[in-house]
């Protein structure tokens, strides 16, 4: 808490690999070259909350990991404000879904490209009670199923909600069971 976590040649702050029960909170993280934070790959059961994220490519990224809250977060001025997925990897043993994730109470603003980014197995997370403006592309853009994206007020983005098919994969929603 209450860290400035910036100009990173990667990441701001990365939990990889099975870091669960975390808080990060109260932070400023700017300016990292990818993304300004990182759940990756089986970091499960974490909050961010109250941190000042804006400048990175994802202010946060959460990569094949479940169950983690981001509240009351203001992420604004980075590629997409969050981004959610899990790009299926045969050879890696955290191989997982992005699923259970709550996205809440947040103000996303001016990002360039998304809002809220679901895609590739990022399956059954809510999107809820988000301020959502001024994305160029899409406030919030899916490409994911059982998704809830409720009472959030998106406008001023270039398209409010996309939610759009993709070509068919090996793997069932949610991934190899």
């Amino acid at each position: 808490s209450y860290n400035k976590v910036h100009d990173n040649g990667k990441h701001g702050i990365i939990f990889s690999r099975g870091c669960t029960q975390n808080v990060i909170s109260h932070n400023q993280v700017y300016d990292n070259h990818e993304h300004g934070i990182m759940m990756d790959r089986g970091s499960d059961d974490n909050t961010i909350a109250d941190n000042l994220v804006y400048g990175n490519g994802d202010g946060v990224a959460i990569f094949q990991s479940s169950n983690n809250t981001v509240r009351n977060n203001l992420l604004r001025d980075n590629n997409r404000g969050v981004r959610i997925n899990a790009t299926y990897d045969a050879t890696d043993v955290f191989d997982v879904i992005a699923t259970a994730n709550t996205v809440i109470g947040n103000t996303i603003q001016n990002n360039t490209q998304y809002g809220v980014y679901l895609y590739e197995r990022a399956d059954r997370n809510t999107i809820e009670r988000n301020i959502i403006t001024g994305s160029t592309s899409s406030g919030v853009y899916i490409k994911t199923g059982g998704n809830r994206i409720s009472a959030n007020q998106i406008r001023l983005n270039g398209t409010g909600v996309a939610i759009v098919g993709g070509a068919p994969t090996p793997f069932p929603p949610g991934g190899p069971r």
